[in-house]
């Protein structure tokens, strides 16, 4: 059997069971967060922030169904994604919400947040951004 259908029959197969596929050693992935950034740095309560991750795989084997979850100071922002990258690939995700509670939060996002992948490395599955939500001073509601 040729490594290409392999990787088909193997990936097929982790899709119809609701799986990511696992690879031996010599045929790694590796999910990596190059880069997030967050629409504003300071919010206002209430405020929508956007946030864009750019993710990658920078293995020789392409993944389904790889988990992304996005949090703000330990709690989950929406849903869990679920994205499709082949080998070397590269692709960006994004999320928004509204600014609350006030204060100083770590807005972060993972990818395989459950290690259910066997990668080449896992620790660089995550990134971070600090957000200051407050409230909007008089002058600024004018």
């Amino acid at each position: 059997m040729t490594p290409l259908v392999r990787f088909v029959l193997v990936t097929l197969l982790c899709v119809v069971a609701g799986r990511s596929p696992a690879w031996g050693a010599g045929e790694r992935l590796d999910l990596r967060v190059v880069n997030l950034s967050l629409s504003r740095g300071v919010a206002h309560l209430g405020e929508t922030v956007e946030a864009t991750a750019t993710v990658e795989n920078t293995g020789q084997v392409g993944i389904t169904r790889a988990v992304v979850r996005f949090s703000l100071s330990g709690k989950q922002i929406g849903r869990d994604y679920l994205i499709d990258l082949g080998p070397n690939a590269r692709m960006e995700i994004s999320t928004a919400f509204h600014a609350r509670p006030e204060g100083r939060h770590q807005f972060r996002i993972v990818l395989d947040p459950d290690n259910d992948l066997a990668e080449a490395r896992e620790d660089n599955n995550s990134f971070e951004r600090m957000l200051e939500i407050g409230r909007a001073s008089c002058r600024e509601r004018v």
